[in-house]
């Protein structure tokens, strides 16, 4: 489990990286809910609230973030310039062009 919850973080990272100059957590978390949320058929055929996703992120917030932040810290940490930093406003600011 722990690998797919790396690889889902480095895959919303990444769809939010060439969109924005930072995101905040709940736009982050929102993508990795939604991810889940994909191949449900009820979602699809329109059988389930269309606000599951926002409601699942607000409603799990805390542990969402007790799950990924320990991660975004980790990626944060893993190269002295690197691509994503997380603000003190609760924002991810993502830095492009790392490398010269």
């Amino acid at each position: 489990m722990a690998l797919n919850v790396k690889n889902a973080l480095n895959l919303a990272v990444f769809m939010h990286y060439h969109e924005h100059e930072s995101v905040a957590l709940r736009d982050l978390f929102t993508t990795l809910v939604s991810f889940s949320m994909k191949g449900d058929i009820r979602m699809k055929y329109k059988m389930e609230n269309p606000n599951k996703v926002a409601n699942l992120v607000e409603g799990s917030f805390p542990q969402l973030t007790d799950l990924y932040l320990p991660l975004l810290l980790e990626m944060q940490a893993m190269e002295e310039n690197p691509a994503v930093r997380l603000t003190d406003e609760g924002k991810i600011q993502m830095r492009h062009n790392t490398r010269a």
